[in-house]
Order: C-alpha cells, then structure tokens, then sequence
C-alpha cells in the first residue's frame, strides 16, 4: 500500500540494467503506465524494482503487468484497491509471524541443520490455509510480523551450504513461493532477528562481497516497501498506514532503542546494525504517530504488530508499552516465540490484548516429544513447551517468560484472522485457526 489511494508494485529480476514499468488499467493493462527504479544491493544478484501507482480508484480492481514495459513483462496480475472511508464491509486480515519457506520434505535439512534445528517440521499447512482464504475471499490484506522466509537459515538445509553461498537463492524461493499472495493484496511485514543479515559461513569468510552487503536488514529493506513515505517512517523498520477507521502501526522491536537486541550487531554478534535514525526518533516518531491517531475522530481502534513479544519479565519495551498505554492501543500482535500465547488486558494496564502468533511453521519450532501429532493442537502446556530441547545436542530455545501467564497458549501450526465490522468501527473478532486441519482454536472478541 502506498496511502490510501496508492500501491506500490515490486518485483525483481536477475539481470541488472532492464527498466523498473508497471503497465495497469481497469479493463486492460494498456491503459496506463508507471515507471519506476531498481536497486542492486547485491552485485551479481539482480536487481529489486519498486514502482508507485498514484490516484487510483477506491475499492476498484486493477490488472497489471510488471517488466520493462515492452519486451519483457510478467503474466497479467490484479488487485483490489481500498473501499471507501464510509464503507460499512468488514475488514479482514491474516496476521501471523514467523514464517518459514517451505518444509523439511522439500528442504530436508543437512548435517549442521540435523543437530541444533528440527528435523520435521512445514510452513506449507500455513502458506496453503491463506491461499485458501485469498481464494475464497476471506482476506484483503496480511500482516507478518517478522522472520519472513528464513533465508538466514538457508545453511542448515543442504551440505553444500557449509560452503556454498545460498542466502539470496533462498530468499528469492520464498518470494517466489509466496507471489499468489503479494501480488494480488497489501503483505505488510515488520522487522524480525532473521531479517538482520546473513550469517553463512559464506557471508562470514566473505565479509566484503557477502556479508557487509547483506548487514543491517538491507536485503528486507530493499525487497520490502511499506508505506513509510506516507507515515514519516523509515525504510521499513517502522510505519503506519490506515483501514478504515482503523489505524495500525508495525512497531520496531530490533533496533533504535536502549536494550535494542539488533542496536549495535545483527544475529550473528559479527556484523553491524542499527541506527537508522538519529537517537531517540523511533520513539518520538511512535508517540507522535499514535497520539495522531488518537485524536483523529475518524479512528475508531488502533492496532499494532512487531516482531517480540513484551515479557513480562523483561522492562526493554517498557516504554513503548507505556505509549500504548496512554493512546489506547487496542491489540498488538506479535511472533518470535514458535508458538501462541493470548494474554487479557489485564495483564497489560486493562488497555491492551497482546497476542504472540508465531507458529505459521519454520525450520526452528520444535513440538514436544509426548505430542502424538506434530503440528495440532493437543493440549501441550507453556511449561512443558519451555523444556523442549533439541536433539541431539540438547538445545533449549523455548523460553518460559514468553507464554508464562497467557489465558491460552499452543504450540500448534497456526494463523490468525483479524475481523473488524462495519468498516473498522465495529467490534473486532480474532480467531486462531489450525494450519492443518483449519479449526478454530481461538477466539476473543472485543466489543467496540
């Protein structure tokens, strides 16, 4: 989305000097045309188009091309604008974090993968479930919140990746294997770990080719545009944008803040990261962006997401949690623990539901040995859930203090559908589904 009524339209392609057109009308693509520019972060490795589609019509579909514009275009693709202000349809949206690409049938892990990552594991129940809902109609929009794809974890997947470089093949995969999505409605993401850098041994002994390119979430930031020149963020670490009378903001929990974990170096502690803006921005852009919408009579409810869930045992969100507090943040969802967790408000100033919904399926969930059906929900506790431990080394990742105190927690592959009516000013149903057998495993409504 680029505002209200923009989108912006991106795509890549391996060579580096072919133009950035989008080709677009309402009965046909020769109707109108937007030119726009590449980026090679990468040398060697193609180059990422962005294109903005200005003034377009509200709740309209549109069918495109993407290409040079002549020689080389894509197949005939559409979308769907945004409905009115005054639309009284319900607004729909999938919301989920940590996705993975793929499963391990397709990409069975190698030597290093088999000792510190599991061994069994799919993102394709969940890829599947919200193609279905794009399908049948049942969303207009998603919003992931951080770990997109996994493409820092590509070394663990084949041995020829203990050699190999294989971060940008991978992460080209899952755009791939998520273009019936992106291409067709707004995928809005936040900024998770996984998107800090890449960290193969590649990137590692190859610091100037590979890894200082591939630092400091510039991979994420150049293949994903949010609508930051709309809401006076930056790049796409931090963002607003509006649905109806709704207002969602995707909050930065990896850097530009005191107890930032990706503030100095990204995951690997080697390559630097952060500080995309002078000190103190984010949170004076975030107070600023908030108490905006706050007192906007057209916002009925305010919605956030970001990648880490707030422990409660841990004060580094302290202050954001204070901001939501004071501009009645309704709801903030979150990923990073593979797993669910819905806490009450109560557990949060009586002012906002926080929901951790982390288990759409990557190479790093693990499920608890007792469980007779990986992947379901079968009752498995945030206590026993926080002793799992990898084999065969005996790796402990899941930790209590993210699902200590939930109302309900799970460990099932799962996504959630956020529904509001009456155009965003109605009350808000959330529903966490099974990725596997699509059951409702979930629900709370908030009355508005």
């Amino acid at each position: 989305m680029a505002g209200k009524n923009g989108m912006r339209v991106q795509w890549f392609t391996s060579n580096s000097d072919s133009k950035s057109v989008v080709n677009y009308g309402l009965a046909s693509v020769s109707e109108m045309s937007a030119e726009g520019s590449s980026l090679t972060y990468l040398e060697d490795y193609g180059d990422h188009h962005t294109v903005l589609l200005e003034n377009l019509k509200r709740n309209t579909k549109y069918v495109y091309t993407v290409g040079d514009g002549a020689s080389s275009v894509s197949e005939q693709l559409s979308f769907t604008t945004l409905p009115e202000d005054d639309d009284k349809g319900d607004i729909r949206l999938a919301i989920f974090g940590d996705m993975g690409y793929m499963d391990s049938d397709a990409r069975p892990m190698g030597v290093l993968g088999n000792k510190t990552m599991a061994g069994n594991w799919s993102a394709t129940y969940s890829r599947e479930i919200l193609e279905s809902w794009k399908d049948n109609g049942e969303i207009d929009m998603v919003f992931h919140v951080g770990d997109v794809g996994y493409a820092d974890d590509a070394v663990f997947h084949t041995l020829k990746t203990l050699f190999q470089f294989e971060y940008e093949p991978a992460y080209n995969g899952y755009m791939n294997w998520i273009q019936n999505l992106t291409a067709a409605m707004p995928y809005h993401v936040t900024p998770g770990n996984h998107e800090s850098e890449c960290h193969d041994p590649a990137c590692v002994l190859q610091p100037r080719k590979l890894g200082i390119p591939l630092s400091n979430f510039t991979a994420y930031n150049a293949r994903w545009s949010m609508p930051s020149p709309e809401s006076d963020g930056v790049a796409s670490m931090w963002y607003s944008w509006e649905y109806g009378a709704v207002h969602f903001v995707s909050i930065n929990t990896e850097t530009d803040f005191d107890g930032a974990a990706e503030n100095e170096k990204g995951d690997s502690g080697i390559f630097n990261a952060g500080k995309f803006a002078p000190d103190g921005t984010y949170l004076t852009w975030l107070e600023n962006d908030l108490l905006k919408a706050s007192q906007d009579p057209n916002v009925k409810w305010i919605l956030a997401g970001g990648h880490r869930p707030f422990d409660a045992d841990s004060s580094t969100f302290a202050d954001v949690e204070a901001l939501f507090t004071k501009y009645g943040v309704a709801m903030y969802f979150a990923g990073h623990s593979h797993s669910y967790s819905r806490y009450l408000p109560a557990a949060h100033e009586d002012v906002t539901t926080h929901i951790t919904v982390g288990g759409a399926g990557c190479d790093e969930m693990l499920f608890a040995e007792d469980n007779p059906a990986p992947g379901h929900h079968t009752g498995t506790t945030c206590e026993a859930w926080s002793e799992l431990r990898f084999p065969p080394l005996g790796l402990r990742k899941n930790r209590l203090s993210a699902c200590s105190g939930a109302e309900f927690f799970t460990d099932a592959y799962a996504v959630g559908k956020l529904t509001i009516a009456d155009g965003g000013r109605g009350d808000i149903t959330w529903e966490l589904f099974s990725s596997i057998d699509r059951t409702v495993l979930d629900s709370v409504v908030i009355k508005a």
